[in-house]
């Protein structure tokens, strides 16, 4: 169709050139040369402006901001969830519903999401404390507000987050928890803020504020959303890439094709932006996504470094050392219905960060360094299974089921073998866990899911018996 009305435009103008030369002298074949190239830039300029035309309507009918995502991972962390990102292939047919219509002028587009989490244990345990029944609860909120900037290709994003409750992680010594969604206190916090500059077609894609680098790096399509995936920590962000809280940073994209990715992230470690050129965490990231099969599917791979001080395990008082490791995460659709995923993740096991300890009672702080509740990872893995619906006729619903370990660090163990009360065992701490999300309807998701967990802080939790967590999870778009 529009190359149809190409022609006639082109036509049309070039019998209004012929008719004004009617009366004077006969153009030349120069003449007409020349006009017929006018005609084209002028064609192809009409063509750039139908083309913006378009876009801003799709994205008026769709009431969200597309970014360049359809080049990188569909999965983004989702908060004010329907707007930074299309939300992953599962749900890619039920979105629509969720989206909000404009609430101003232009491209100016406001979201929100709220989730309430509740879980309950029949045996938590602390390190130093006594095995007991606990349920106990949290919940988060986000409103997200971004605005497109079409002409230029831009975007500016800013996400409000009021969080509640620590949920159950208090009470467990373990060494990756049960609750990716709590945050560390409760807070109303500007969790994010940044502007978004794309270039060459979202070939080059820039991001710069502050940031959440989990929204950009380490996805998964099938193990990356703690609103409506897996809920445990092993599930959703590898417990061995030592992220930074929210800070400024900046992030560049290079995307030479559409199924390769080559990305570069740097973040001060300093929340408080008090020390933005120290303690920075670098990230260096390559991505496939092939078809196999003509299954798609995302094969990424990254590395990092964190130069916030750590100290080595075998001589405290190296205590400036960097911090850094690699990982990978796959996933990969092998029907309509379902989809697989595996992780497996390293980092250096000489080092450890004293500002990240587990949670054990307070009779059992030692008040050495390093102490009862110092601790490092040496490796991960996970692998897991998600189907949809479709089979017993819920097409909207989601079912997963997964499995991980988490290794200690070798050199941790050999250092505090005899640390009082008793020696390290430092074994790998294993977990499951398997949800099922429930749509109510077109905006509510209600997860129930089930997790497990085996020797818990490596057996060194002071109790040796599996620990059961079960929640329920709501999430509500709207």
């Amino acid at each position: 169709m529009r190359k149809m009305f190409n022609v006639f435009l082109c036509l049309c103008m070039l019998s209004f050139s012929t008719n004004a030369w009617a009366g004077g002298k006969e153009p030349t074949m120069k003449d007409l040369l020349k006009e017929i190239r006018a005609l084209n830039a002028r064609v192809a300029e009409l063509e750039q402006k139908v083309d913006r035309q378009e876009k801003q309507l799709g994205n008026a009918k769709r009431g969200r901001i597309v970014r360049a995502d359809d080049l990188r991972d569909s999965r983004q962390k989702p908060h004010g969830s329907m707007l930074i990102a299309d939300k992953s292939a599962e749900r890619a047919d039920t979105t629509d519903a969720l989206f909000v219509q404009p609430a101003m002028p232009g491209n100016l587009r406001i979201g929100a999401d709220i989730t309430g989490i509740v879980q309950s244990s029949p045996n938590t345990h602390l390190l130093g404390g006594e095995t007991r029944g606990k349920t106990a609860g949290s919940y988060q909120a986000n409103v997200t507000i971004a605005n497109e900037f079409t002409e230029i290709n831009g975007m500016a994003l800013a996400n409000l987050r009021i969080d509640q409750g620590d949920g159950m992680e208090p009470y467990l010594t373990v060494y990756s928890n049960v609750d990716n969604n709590v945050w560390d206190d409760d807070q109303f916090s500007l969790s994010e803020m940044f502007y978004e500059q794309r270039f060459l077609k979202d070939k080059i894609v820039i991001d710069f504020g502050k940031l959440d680098p989990t929204v950009f790096f380490d996805l998964n399509k099938y193990a990356g959303s703690d609103t409506t995936q897996f809920l445990a920590r092993i599930f959703n962000n590898s417990p061995v890439i030592e992220f930074p809280d929210n800070a400024g940073g900046i992030t560049a994209s290079i995307y030479p094709e559409k199924w390769l990715q080559l990305g570069y992230y740097v973040q001060s470690g300093d929340p408080d932006l008090s020390r933005l050129g120290s303690e920075l965490f670098h990230l260096a990231h390559l991505s496939f996504k092939p078809k196999i099969y003509g299954r798609g599917g995302n094969y990424r791979f990254e590395a990092w470094i964190n130069t916030n001080p750590h100290t080595k395990w075998n001589d405290v008082t190296k205590d400036n050392e960097y911090a850094y490791g690699y990982s990978l995460s796959f996933d990969q659709e092998v029907t309509d219905e379902i989809g697989v995923f595996t992780k497996f993740g390293w980092q250096d096991p000489k080092v450890y960060n004293p500002t990240i300890t587990a949670n054990v009672d307070e009779s059992a702080i030692l008040n050495t360094s390093p102490d009862i509740n110092n601790f490092s990872l040496e490796y991960m893995w996970s692998a897991g299974v998600q189907a949809k619906g479709g089979f017993w006729g819920r097409a909207k619903d989601v079912y997963g089921i997964a499995v991980g370990q988490v290794a200690p660090s070798d050199d941790m163990k050999d250092m505090l073998q005899n640390l009082p009360p008793n020696s390290r065992k430092a074994k790998n701490e294993s977990h499951f866990e398997t949800y099922y999300n429930f749509y109510a309807n077109k905006y509510l998701g209600i997860t129930p899911s089930i997790q497990l967990i085996w020797d818990p802080y490596g057996a060194d939790a002071g109790s040796e018996e599996m620990i059961s967590v079960y929640t329920v999870r709501a999430h509500v778009d709207f």
